[in-house]
C-alpha cells in the first residue's frame, strides 16, 4: 500500500518501542503502532511523552485524562471527509467458482 504522505516520527524508530497495554505489561511494537498508541510509551526503557498520532496519518490526537489504552484508528477522528480519505477501504471479493468432484471429471 502506497502513502500519499511521509508519516512524521518524532522518535528514533530503530530504537526498542515498547507500549504499556495493561498495568506493568509492555509488548515492543513497531514504529507505526508506537506513534499511534494512547497510553504509557517508552523508548530504549525509558518513559516518551511525544505526540499521538491518528494511525496512518499525521493528524495529532489531543490525548485527555481519560483515555482509554489503545491504538488510536483512523476512523476515530471527527472530520469524515479525513476518514473517508484515510480508512482502509475494504474490498469486495468475487465468489469463487467450486471445484468439480473427481466423478464428474470421468
Amino acid at each position: 500500500m502506497s502513502r500519499a504522505t511521509k508519516l512524521q516520527y518524532n522518535f528514533n524508530t530503530a530504537a526498542n518501542l515498547e507500549v504499556e497495554f495493561k498495568p506493568d505489561q509492555w509488548a515492543r511494537v513497531t514504529p507505526t503502532w508506537f506513534r499511534s498508541f494512547v497510553g504509557a510509551r517508552r523508548i530504549d526503557g525509558q518513559s516518551y511523552k511525544g505526540p499521538v498520532y491518528y494511525e496512518g496519518s499525521n493528524y495529532k490526537y489531543k490525548v485527555k485524562k481519560d483515555d482509554k489504552v489503545r491504538l488510536l484508528s483512523i476512523e476515530e477522528h471527527n472530520d469524515k471527509r479525513v476518514v473517508d480519505r484515510l480508512a482502509v477501504k475494504t474490498v469486495k471479493l468475487l465468489r469463487c467458482v467450486p471445484r468439480r468432484s473427481e466423478k464428474h471429471l470421468h
